[in-house]
């Protein structure tokens, strides 16, 4: 499945005078602002930044203990992951199947 958010790497810009955080591509689009209404504007920048990164790893991760626990017969490790899977679906806004064949 093709992802439907901007393409990364996100990377995070210099800094206006006003302390907001912008992040965006190489290329220039820029995808959001963590604001200075936060304490912690510089690491919710960097958590956005990296959530091209982090989705693309979880889906990887889930693929790879899907096939295995079918391979295996073991729900175990399925089962396990329902936190992962459900973080996929919040991030997409879609239904994990239709993630993860």
């Amino acid at each position: 499945m093709e992802l439907e958010h901007t393409p990364g790497p996100w990377e995070i810009g210099t800094p206006p005078p006003n302390g907001e955080q912008t992040i965006g591509t190489d290329k220039g689009l820029m995808v959001a602002t963590a604001t200075t209404g936060y304490i912690n504007t510089k690491a919710n920048a960097r958590l956005i930044a990296a959530a091209p990164e982090m989705i693309n790893a979880l889906i990887e991760l889930v693929s790879i203990v899907k096939i295995h626990s079918k391979a295996t017969g073991s729900n175990f490790a399925w089962a396990e992951m329902e936190y992962a899977r459900k973080a996929i679906e919040h991030a997409t806004g879609k239904p994990i199947d239709e993630v993860i064949k």
